[in-house]
């Protein structure tokens, strides 16, 4: 196993209750919003689900995609409430524990934009993933956030047409992913501090056209430790876009970045 992701639409707010451990329950119930108990408890199996899967299924890895509710139901729900999530208040970091408190992964990322939910876990470096749904972004937030890499994707004509809407939100998974993936390691505690200086564009066309070959593809990183080679994937589905990424590209090899963003 070496990392998977999946993405998952909430729908009743009750059936994903019982694939909780006793003391990830207790917590959910001290969550007063019906919808953000549901993401939390969303992601968390959505994890659970990408971890069993792996130790299941080693050879697939580097999923990233839509789960289907019938895929997350084949999985027994005792299994998953021998696991359990905790984001200890020292670091922030998710960590995936068995019942003996064995850590399971050495890496977890989860994000969620509601009805949507995703998790990406990884034994062999960090992983980040984001989901967004398509956002008109103001420019104050393009020139906060995404002024060093916006330019060239925006100038660039692609075909069909993609909105400048679609590009930005597509750009702000990546980027939001790669933080979370780099941030522990590069010392990095905001987003302005890390850069993506190189990216293969052919990752993002994919995602734009609305294909999914199961390629990875690379970007470069500048962060406050230095230069970081990333694979990465980002994927578009009903009006959202979501991204994740791994140090080291699992499942096929990524190709080199080709388009220098700065």
């Amino acid at each position: 196993m070496s990392a998977s992701a999946f993405i998952f639409k909430l729908t009743s707010p009750y059936t994903l209750t019982s694939r909780m451990a006793t003391q990830e329950e207790e917590r959910s119930l001290q969550i007063s919003s019906l919808q953000r108990r549901q993401e939390w408890i969303g992601a968390r199996v959505v994890a659970k689900f990408a971890y069993l899967r792996s130790i299941g299924s080693p050879a697939t890895t580097g999923v990233w995609s839509v789960l289907s509710d019938q895929a997350l139901h084949e999985v027994p729900e005792s299994r998953m409430r021998a696991l359990w999530i905790e984001r200890p208040q020292t670091t922030g970091t998710p960590i995936l524990w068995d019942s003996s408190r064995k850590q399971l992964v050495s890496s977890l990322s989860l994000s969620h934009q509601y009805p949507y939910v995703a998790a990406g876990i990884s034994c062999c470096g960090a992983i980040g993933v984001d989901i967004q749904e398509t956002t008109a972004f103001s420019d104050d937030f393009v020139n906060h956030f995404l002024q060093a890499e916006s330019g060239l994707l925006l100038a660039k004509a692609f075909e069909p047409p993609v909105s400048r809407h679609a590009k930005l939100t597509a750009l702000w998974t990546l980027k939001e992913a790669c933080f979370k993936a780099v941030s522990l390691s590069s010392g990095c505690t905001n987003l302005r501090q890390i850069t993506i200086v190189e990216l293969d564009m052919k990752g993002l066309i994919e995602a734009f056209s609305g294909s999914n070959s199961g390629a990875t593809y690379a970007l470069r990183l500048r962060t406050p430790s230095g230069l970081v080679s990333l694979g990465f994937k980002t994927i578009n589905f009903d009006r959202h876009f979501g991204s994740a990424v791994w140090p080291s590209a699992p499942g096929k090899a990524a190709s080199r970045p080709t388009s220098q963003l700065i």
